[in-house]
């Protein structure tokens, strides 16, 4: 069960990608209700074009976003950090179907800062960000 959380003084912008139209609504009201900015993505090749036009601070990204999946997206993503003079590192939040702590812990090591399972419960979701953000909990 997660505890209400405190989240950022300041707004944070969020890419929701997601081919799923019923999470990208739920996604974007619940940042929306916390104060917060998104823009979306229905699929892989959509949030790597935003992700070059938007700075975000999180990426919540669908393990079945089409084409090529959300984990081939952020194998690219770390690929192309690595080598980046900028030294930056975009947050990214997975969102899975129903999972288990060893998946979690799979899903960090492709490079994942967190992960959200289906169904998304709204609690878990504020504690989610607000841990990968580094904002402490109440």
């Amino acid at each position: 069960m997660c505890s209400r959380i405190l989240f950022p003084q300041r707004p944070i912008q969020v890419l929701v990608a997601d081919h799923d139209s019923d999470n990208r609504w739920l996604c974007t009201s619940l940042l929306q209700r916390a104060g917060h900015g998104s823009v979306t993505a229905e699929d892989g090749q959509q949030a790597l074009a935003l992700l070059a036009e938007y700075d975000v601070d999180l990426l919540l990204l669908s393990i079945a976003l089409p084409p090529f999946g959300g984990l081939a997206i952020l194998a690219q993503l770390r690929s192309a950090e690595s080598t980046a003079l900028s030294g930056r590192r975009q947050r990214v939040i997975l969102v899975t179907g129903p999972s288990s702590p060893g998946d979690l812990a799979w899903l960090r090591a492709a490079g994942a800062d967190g992960c959200i399972a289906r169904p998304i419960d709204p609690v878990c979701f504020d504690h989610e960000i607000a841990r990968v953000l580094g904002v402490t909990t109440a």
